[in-house]
């Protein structure tokens, strides 16, 4: 009765305005775009997410997904300033830690990127009520690290312990628990990204797009040896290292690219779904990913696949001297990010994934809306 009462005193203390707060759009692209709905309706759910570091940008990305094409409400907290090139957020948990622990108190589903930042920062231990769905989405991999060290095996007791549901960004991460873990892809605005090209893309030479965030995997060093050689064969070809930029710029460099090389490792990641959108051939490597996309539902490779020097030589070579080649390998992946990547496919899985673990009702947009 006692918690009861000091509960309630708490919900009336505590109010945040889902629907009509700032921020429910954010981007770091030319954006016109508006929410899907400005009040609450028949089943909508009030969401909040959360997270320190924001990987891949993807959850600034997945927060707007909601918004834009569901008639639910995400607010998105973020604490720290971890990322110079990226610090995108609708709350910040640090200087409105109240508006943060309103959020949390009052969603009706906890959404915590990486880890459980989001709940300890304003002070409860995985969920504020015993009524709320508490979701821990997972991004990253460790690099060299075998599978008993990686983040959801280490987490493995406490994920449980919370009763919490598990999504992972990658088929890598969902491989480690498959039977815990379902795949809710990386959200990208792909109408906006493919608009982005015609105010970008300039006259000129082929161009190969490379962000070298992590060289040592990615393939940086691979990639220039193979266009020095194919300079050598007389091919005219621009290479455009991304590194060190806003993400707004870095959006805007690589519409400027005929090709992105994503990396040797994991696969297409942010980088390449971003080019993917834009209309761009997409060159990565990783043959255990090759093979999870082979045997999950979208049924084959989606990227171009080159796993060592020599097959990324022969790719980007074809790619400069074979139009037709290079067009459907570019339809390809762009047809993949679209149905599995895009901003209302993300969210309506999203949808799924909570209807299916609560068996709450009217979780399902119906008329859902096509970002802008």
């Amino acid at each position: 009765m006692l918690q009861a009462r000091l509960d309630a005193m708490e919900q009336d203390a505590l109010t945040f305005d889902f629907w009509g707060a700032p921020g429910r759009i954010l981007a770091a692209e030319p954006c016109e775009a508006h929410t899907h709905s400005d009040a609450p309706s028949e089943g909508a759910l009030r969401i909040v997410q959360g997270c320190g570091y924001d990987p891949g940008n993807a959850a600034y990305r997945f927060h707007t997904a909601v918004n834009e094409t569901t008639k639910h409400a995400s607010a998105f907290v973020r604490f720290g300033h971890t990322n110079p090139f990226c610090d995108i957020r609708q709350v910040d948990g640090d200087t409105h830690k109240q508006d943060a622990r309103a959020a949390v108190w009052n969603a009706d589903v906890i959404h915590a990127h990486v880890d459980y930042l989001l709940q300890a920062k304003v002070g409860y231990k995985w969920r504020a009520r015993p009524d709320q769905l508490v979701i821990r989405h997972y991004h990253g991999t460790r690099w060299q690290k075998p599978a008993k060290e990686q983040w959801p095996i280490l987490n493995m007791l406490e994920d449980d312990l919370a009763n919490v549901t598990l999504v992972g960004a990658r088929l890598t991460l969902c491989e480690l628990r498959p039977s815990r873990m379902e795949w809710l892809p990386i959200a990208v605005p792909v109408k906006r990204y493919r608009n982005m090209v015609r105010k970008e893309r300039r006259p000129g030479p082929f161009r190969i797009a490379h962000s070298p965030t992590r060289a040592e995997y990615k393939g940086t060093m691979e990639l220039l040896w193979a266009v020095d050689k194919l300079r050598g064969k007389g091919l005219k070809i621009d290479l455009v290292m991304i590194e060190g930029k806003q993400h707004g710029a870095a959006l805007a460099m690589k519409a400027d690219a005929d090709l992105t090389f994503d990396s040797f490792w994991l696969g297409i990641q942010g980088s390449g779904l971003e080019a993917a959108s834009m209309g761009q051939m997409v060159v990565a490597g990783d043959e255990s990913v090759r093979d999870l996309y082979e045997k999950s539902e979208v049924g084959g490779c989606p990227y171009t696949f080159a796993g060592d020097r020599k097959q990324l030589t022969e790719v980007l070579e074809r790619a400069v001297t074979d139009p037709k080649w290079y067009a459907s390998e570019a339809k390809r992946v762009g047809t993949y990010v679209t149905k599995f990547h895009d901003y209302a496919a993300v969210a309506k899985r999203y949808e799924g994934i909570i209807q299916r673990v609560t068996k709450w009702e009217n979780v399902e947009t119906k008329k859902a809306r096509k970002p802008l």
